[in-house]
C-alpha cells in the first residue's frame, strides 16, 4: 500500500508546476494586453482581457487544488501570532497579506 504522505508530495507539486506555468503565461499575456492598449486596439486588448481574466480564474481553481496554497489557513495562523506586546492580529494579517 502507498503511503498517502506521497500522494501529499505529488499533488503539491503537481499544483505548483502548473502554478509556475499559468504564471509564465499570464506574464506573457499581460505583456500582450498592454501592448494592445497602447496601439489602441480595443479589439485585440478585449480579446487578450478575456483571456487573461480566464487564465486568472484557472490559476485560482488549480490553487485551491492544495492546502498549501490557500490563503485562508495562511492568514488565520498569521492571526494567531497576535499578542499584546508585539501587535495585533490586524497587523499580522496584513504582514501575512502582503507577503502574497
Amino acid at each position: 500500500m502507498l503511503d498517502p504522505q506521497v500522494f501529499e508530495t505529488l499533488n503539491y507539486d503537481i499544483v505548483n508546476a502548473g502554478r509556475e506555468v499559468l504564471a509564465q503565461v499570464i506574464t506573457r499575456m499581460e505583456h500582450n494586453l498592454t501592448a494592445a492598449v497602447a496601439a489602441v486596439d480595443k479589439t485585440v486588448a478585449l480579446a487578450t482581457a478575456r483571456v487573461l481574466l480566464a487564465a486568472y480564474a484557472d490559476l485560482d481553481a488549480l490553487a485551491a487544488c492544495d492546502y498549501g496554497f490557500l490563503l485562508g489557513p495562511w492568514i488565520r495562523d498569521a492571526r494567531k501570532w497576535a499578542n499584546a506586546s508585539d501587535g495585533p492580529a490586524g497587523y499580522y494579517e496584513w504582514q501575512a497579506r502582503s507577503q502574497v
